[in-house]
């Protein structure tokens, strides 16, 4: 559990940012990943999924 950040407020969070990503034509650039049971951590892996999408989306003449 993660009372920093509960995962009903995530999915609320995630709702309103899909939206803004669907209304500006980029749907498929809003990822979101819940990993259950770690609380309020920032894993190895939680970084790579991280480093991967600043990669493809922010790194410019890199967006695909």
């Amino acid at each position: 559990m993660d009372y920093g950040s509960p995962v009903d407020g995530i999915r609320v969070l995630e709702e309103k940012v899909s939206r803004v990503y669907r209304a500006a034509g980029a749907p498929d650039r809003f990822k979101s990943i819940v990993y259950r049971d770690t609380g309020h951590v920032y894993t190895p892996e939680m970084r790579a999924e991280t480093l991967a999408w600043f990669e493809r989306w922010l790194k410019p003449g890199k967006a695909k």
